[in-house]
């Protein structure tokens, strides 16, 4: 019979700061992969995004002053659909506006457009605010990164040998939510 003493092996004090050292990877890679797990859940911001500005030739100077000419204006975009076409000059009622992707639900933009000589005034009303589409794939690749943090910051807190602190660190590594870019580059940023 080994008795009670048998758990009490001595750890060289190199592998507890290893092992501490991991569970400080495993704490910021844990808080990251959660930050990573709501990003992947579907929430109603009440924006609606839209870049308006199209394909325009901002570096066009033969436009009149405070007025840009449109390069492109495909059937169904925003522009198009308020009556744009290609080679007019458009002027947004707030110049901001040429360069925002995020409007509030429905609001409306104005804007000149110079046409023949002939200025005409335009608004362009937003489309009502989607609840942002994510994947739930994204949702089960955070589960499955915070899932492997804990699993490895469980195995370096109790691994004896420098092996298993290795295996736990290798874990907490894979957890990291930078394993899966592709639904990094997918979000959409407000």
């Amino acid at each position: 019979m080994r008795g009670d003493n048998w758990r009490k092996e001595k750890t060289s004090p190199g592998l507890r700061r290893w092992k501490a050292l991991v569970l400080a990877l495993a704490t910021i890679v844990g808080a990251h992969g959660t930050i990573f797990a709501l990003g992947a859940l579907p929430i109603n911001t009440g924006l609606s995004y839209a870049y308006l500005a199209g394909n325009v030739d901002l570096a066009d100077y033969t436009a009149p002053s405070g007025y840009v000419h449109v390069v492109e204006a495909a059937p169904g975009h925003l522009l198009h659909t308020s009556g744009v076409r290609v080679g007019d000059a458009i002027r947004f009622d707030r110049p901001r506006d040429l360069h925002r992707s995020a409007f509030r639900s429905e609001e409306s933009v104005g804007l000149s457009i110079l046409r023949d000589g002939r200025s005409t005034h335009a608004f362009i009303r937003m489309p009502p605010a989607e609840t942002s589409p994510r994947s739930s794939a994204s949702l089960a690749s955070a589960v499955l990164a915070i899932f492997m943090v804990l699993a490895g910051g469980l195995i370096a807190t109790r691994a004896r040998q420098a092996s298993a602190v290795l295996l736990g660190a290798t874990m907490v590594a894979m957890g990291m939510p930078g394993s899966f870019p592709y639904e990094w580059e997918n979000l959409v940023a407000p």
